[in-house]
């Protein structure tokens, strides 16, 4: 994982503030929770973090590199920052089994077959679905849903992990077991 520094950070919609002067550090390692009533802006600083949207105002570092600058006109395509996201709806692919879903982003990278094997079947057993490997998400449970999700975020080591509520409908010690 990598410090993630932003400074001066601001975000509006048809001007109106999302978020406004957001100076701060998450060092590595950490594990940090944003909390907030519905549309305070949590949601918007991942979706700034991981690339999805371009800031109005400040900068965005992510380790030595600067993903998003706004007076230098600078701003790294998400795909190029290597930022884990689960998302709040988990965003699986219906068509896709649990393995194929967790491998995805390592077969659009190019990975070797090996390399893509050993991966998946490392981020299967950290979240506990190696025994679901060949079901498909609409067999599933929620929180084994969210596992998928989790797991295909890990699948590739990030450099950052973006989490949108992924734990929210786990029971009280899958939670931590995978909080872990």
């Amino acid at each position: 994982m990598a410090d993630i520094s932003l400074s001066a950070l601001g975000k509006s919609f048809a001007g109106a503030p999302a978020l406004h002067d957001i100076t701060t550090t998450f060092r590595d390692g950490e594990f940090v929770a944003l909390l907030g009533p519905s549309g305070c802006g949590k949601t918007t600083l991942l979706r700034l973090l991981a690339g999805f949207e371009m800031p109005t105002t400040g900068q965005i570092s992510i380790g030595p590199r600067e993903v998003a600058h706004v007076a230098g006109n600078r701003m790294v395509p998400p795909e190029d920052r290597n930022i884990g996201f689960v998302f709040q709806s988990y965003a699986l692919w219906p068509h896709m089994n649990v393995r194929r879903n967790v491998s995805y982003p390592l077969e659009i990278r190019r990975f070797s077959k090996a390399e893509i094997t050993a991966q998946t079947d490392q981020a299967l057993q950290a979240t506990g679905l190696t025994d679901y490997a060949n079901r498909m998400p609409s067999e599933l449970s929620g929180g084994q849903r969210q596992r998928v999700a989790l797991a295909r975020c890990l699948v590739s080591h990030p450099d950052a992990v973006l989490l949108d509520e992924p734990l929210a409908n786990l029971d009280v010690a899958l939670r931590a077991s995978m909080q872990t």
